[in-house]
């Protein structure tokens, strides 16, 4: 079943103030308490449409096999877009799922190195069930979330589905891989409405999004036509779907990119569009204390970046597929080259710009692509090299790494929901608790003071009570709607099965029109247990383990402008 994609909320005013609370103690949830799944903008039809649109190097044609491209955009001054190159039903997949990369509490003291990326790039947690992995949480959505085009009036044609979640077969206990990608992969879109050959592909900004960048923007109107010559795109595109993902045969290594049709050597097997990040600093996450000791970690997305020991940039790759590539030494069957076809901001080809170039752009044209070094045989898996750094880092973990106490103890909350069919009432709790690092969460709208009220009298201490009946509505089962409770009652109904009564609590990132006021006891009766789920309580997940690996993927050497060298040895 597809899902609507909800208003964008990872608006850029919202987010600032986002991101200054990040280093304030906000309310606790009520009542609660690798290697490595290894990219030109999405270019949004905004305040950065100021450039020409990147020229496509027109030495490679596409091949036949081949159903969707990169191209400049059909839209004005908008950057790349993705075209399909053949006629697409409803109901069906774009692309193979891809990963969600899930960026948490950015620290506020350098979160400026990346303001093009929160601005324009980022995307509500709430749209991806990441919102549990910590206080302020925004997502990444490699792919289309990040690369295709929007248009207003609700003309969009891709609409994506949440993501599957697991740990990739490397637990914390016996996988040195543990926390070192991420859990969420096979995020898909699928066709919304038919999609013609040449039609270039759209996915929804929401109307607030596009509203707050209307004067940097004309919108096309209706009669516009959005698409381009088929032929024209299979000479001057670079095919999309040449990868898919499934699960990596290498140790540690989690998932994996394969290839998903034989590609030859010499062959670009997939563009790279990247994202400058100004400072390495942008990677470190707002600290945090335990047990009296101030911890200092790194952002998981730092395993996804590109970059080079003596920079202090990075860049963050968000082409389909290319965040699974891993690692593969020797073994490598493709390699990182910058593209022929840049074209900047500024006209300037790469190896021209300075390190202030790149600090000032306005948006990504910086272009890489992965290209065959040898013959790829379908349903191979894809593999480059990372780089001496980053291959030494790996071996000193290796050595190095053991499971941190408790891991053994630990259950992952999708585990627990297949495990668990009978839920425990809070009493039942008491003497047959669950793993410490679950909790129970519901399918839930608050919508304010709703239902029977019981009002305590004048000089009563005791909280205001208000008991809805939980109600079926259309959407209910969107990640954004699932929220901390604890179960109370249960009930055997002949007809609907066993039901549930609840108390709803409030959870971090939630609007204040949606959140129970202080001094209130919200309860929910009727629950069936299809609308209660485990959820993985904040900080618990892998992506957060203090002994989880963290180093960047080098650009060789020789790819790598000497003007942007800026570190000491």
């Amino acid at each position: 079943m597809r899902r609507r994609l909800t208003p964008l909320r990872c608006l850029p005013y919202l987010l600032v103030a986002l991101l200054l609370l990040t280093s304030i103690a906000l309310a606790l949830v009520d009542g609660t308490n690798t290697q490595r799944d290894s990219v030109e903008s999405k270019q949004r039809v905004s305040e950065k449409k100021v450039d020409h649109a990147p020229v496509c190097d027109t030495k490679q044609p596409v091949p036949d096999e081949c159903g969707l491209v990169l191209a400049p955009s059909s839209l004005p001054n908008a950057g790349w877009g993705i075209f399909s190159l053949r006629d697409r039903i409803r109901g069906t997949p774009l692309l193979a799922g891809d990963v969600v990369i899930q960026l948490t509490d950015p620290n506020v003291t350098h979160a400026q190195n990346i303001h093009r990326m929160l601005h324009d790039y980022l995307w509500s947690a709430e749209e991806t069930g990441g919102f549990y992995e910590g206080r302020v949480v925004v997502s990444l959505l490699p792919g289309p979330g990040m690369l295709a085009n929007g248009l207003d009036g609700n003309r969009h044609n891709v609409l994506p589905f949440v993501p599957a979640v697991d740990e990739g077969g490397c637990t914390r206990l016996d996988s040195p891989g543990a926390g070192a990608f991420t859990h969420y992969h096979n995020y898909t879109f699928f066709v919304q409405k038919p999609i013609a050959a040449g039609n270039e592909v759209f996915i929804d900004y929401s109307a607030d999004w596009l509203k707050e960048r209307k004067q940097n923007f004309v919108q096309p109107e209706t009669t516009v036509d959005l698409h381009r010559d088929l032929d024209w795109l299979r000479e001057h595109g670079k095919c999309l779907d040449n990868l898919k993902g499934g699960r990596s045969p290498i140790p540690h290594a989690g998932r994996g990119a394969f290839a998903a049709r034989p590609l030859a050597k010499g062959s670009i097997v997939a563009p790279v569009p990247v994202l400058p990040i100004a400072k390495r600093e942008a990677m470190d996450m707002t600290s945090t204390k335990t047990h009296n000791n101030v911890i200092a970690r790194k952002q998981l997305l730092l395993n996804y970046c590109l970059g080079h020991p003596k920079s202090s940039l990075l860049f963050l790759p968000y082409g389909p597929m290319v965040n699974l590539v891993n690692h593969g030494g020797k073994k490598a069957n493709v390699k990182l080259q910058w593209s022929s076809s840049q074209l900047l901001i500024n006209s300037k080809n790469q190896s021209e710009m300075t390190l202030e170039d790149v600090w000032a752009m306005e948006q990504s044209g910086l272009l890489l692509e992965l290209i065959a070094i040898r013959d790829i045989a379908s349903d191979e898996e894809v593999l480059m090299d990372y780089g001496d750094a980053w291959a030494e880092a790996w071996a000193e973990h290796l050595l190095s790494w053991k499971p941190l106490p408790g891991s053994e103890t630990y259950a992952p909350s999708y585990v627990q929901d297949d495990a668990i069919k009978s839920l425990r009432l809070e009493s039942e709790l008491k003497l047959h608790p669950y793993p410490n690092n679950v909790l129970t969460s519901c399918f839930y709208h608050y919508t304010g003071n709703v239902g029977k009220l019981e009002a305590p009298t004048a000089n009563s201490k005791t909280d205001v009570v208000t008991t809805v009946r939980w109600n079926m509505t259309k959407g209910l089962f969107e990640p954004m709607n699932l929220r901390p409770c604890r179960v109370l009652e249960r009930r055997h109904d002949k007809r609907k099965g066993t039901l549930f009564t609840v108390q709803i609590h409030n959870r971090f990132g939630l609007p204040e029109s949606q959140r129970i006021p202080k001094g209130s006891v919200h309860i929910v009766t009727d629950l069936p247990r299809r609308a209660i789920r485990f959820s993985d309580k904040i900080y618990t997940t892998d992506q957060h383990l203090e002994n989880g690996f963290r180093h960047e993927i080098e650009i060789p050497e020789e790819k790598f402008p000497l003007k942007w060298i800026d570190l000491a040895k």
